[in-house]
């Protein structure tokens, strides 16, 4: 917006307004003395520039935008932590540290005999990879095995600037307001460990609609099948009671189900040509990314279809992306040659590949 408010334009101006007779030229007593305050003239017009991109949400900074959305009541989503179900061969006291292979836990919850949730010192995204065993910090007497289990709850990253803006942009699409579906979505998906939800009329056996009955699905926050855990969280969270009291998020009058997305293999043929020197075992492992990489992608976006569509084309087009990949052809999912089309409450899983 001040593009032309340059130093040299500034003084430029400025000395055209002195009068020709006196001397203008560089190192003059007028031109020293109005230099440095076109040089500040100049600095000004920067910082009032980046103030304006400051104030709008498509340009802001982090910072600005943060405050912006704090006006609509939102605010970035925080790093959470994982959370595990691990096994020892004794009964371990609620506090204990241990170590996997790159990140110390903290024991903080009995399941049953020698199973305990352990919740990661590390938030983020990085230790839902974790697995295998477990070495205590602190000598723990009669302790043999140690070993994770499962990740039941992931630990999410910190909400980046550019997915925090695109929410703060979607907060307008759809006023969220005394349980309508967006005041369910946003309340549910803020919960720790969920990623998508989609909220429904619940039926019941005869498919027929249950007045004040809703139906939420989730999935967990790397887009998968949510686990009993998060489901059972969530639940106390929104509904404790189903009593239609409203003591949880849920608005009175209504009774909130919550339920785990479900999953269908994808199972894939295919023809599949190698250039020189490539197999499919040499690409194996490339394949199968590919493949995880575009059924992420649908499955991000599960909760703003009705049903995910895998299409064959696309999945094509991923593996043929591949070096040492010369063509591809006749590709069936789950033996047919056509896309595959999903029920509104399952998301895509890849299941055998044969190429």
């Amino acid at each position: 917006m001040f593009e032309e408010n340059t130093y040299e334009n500034i003084l430029n101006r400025v000395l055209s307004r002195v009068d020709n007779s006196i001397d203008k030229r560089e190192g003059s007593v007028i031109y020293s003395a109005v230099a440095p305050v076109c040089a500040e003239l100049a600095q000004a017009y920067i910082a009032l520039d980046s103030l304006i991109d400051c104030t709008f949400a498509d340009t802001a900074p982090r910072e600005y935008l943060i405050r912006r959305a704090l006006e609509r009541g939102l605010v970035p989503k925080q790093a959470t932590y994982a959370k595990a179900i691990s096994v020892f061969n004794i009964d371990v006291e609620i506090g204990k540290r241990f170590s996997s292979s790159r990140f110390n836990w903290i024991v903080s919850e009995k399941i049953s005999a020698g199973r305990f949730y352990i919740t990661c010192e590390t938030a983020g995204r990085a230790p839902n990879a974790e697995r295998g065993s477990l070495i205590p910090i602190e000598y723990i007497d009669g302790l043999e095995t140690a070993n994770i289990e499962s990740i039941e709850i992931y630990g999410e990253d910190e909400e980046g600037t550019e997915e925090f803006r695109k929410r703060y942009y979607s907060s307008f699409d759809t006023q969220a307001f005394g349980g309508n579906k967006k005041d369910y979505y946003q309340k549910i998906t803020a919960i720790e460990g969920v990623g998508g939800c989609k909220i429904l009329r619940a039926k019941d056996g005869n498919a027929h609609n249950l007045p004040g009955h809703i139906l939420a699905i989730i999935t967990n926050s790397e887009y998968g099948q949510a686990s009993q855990t998060l489901v059972t969280n969530v639940q106390k969270l929104i509904d404790p009671k189903g009593d239609q009291l409203g003591d949880g998020l849920a608005s009175i009058g209504h009774t909130c189900h919550i339920q785990s997305v479900k999953t269908k293999n994808i199972n894939i043929d295919t023809n599949i040509v190698y250039d020189s020197g490539y197999n499919f075992n040499a690409l194996k492992s490339h394949i199968q990314n590919a493949i995880d990489s575009y059924f992420l992608e649908l499955n991000k976006s599960w909760d703003t279809v009705d049903g995910i569509v895998v299409r064959i084309s696309n999945i094509e087009s991923k593996i043929l992306a591949i070096n040492g990949i010369k063509d591809i052809a006749d590709t069936k999912l789950n033996g047919t040659a056509s896309n595959a089309i999903l029920d509104p409450d399952t998301i895509a899983v890849r299941g055998a590949f044969n190429g």
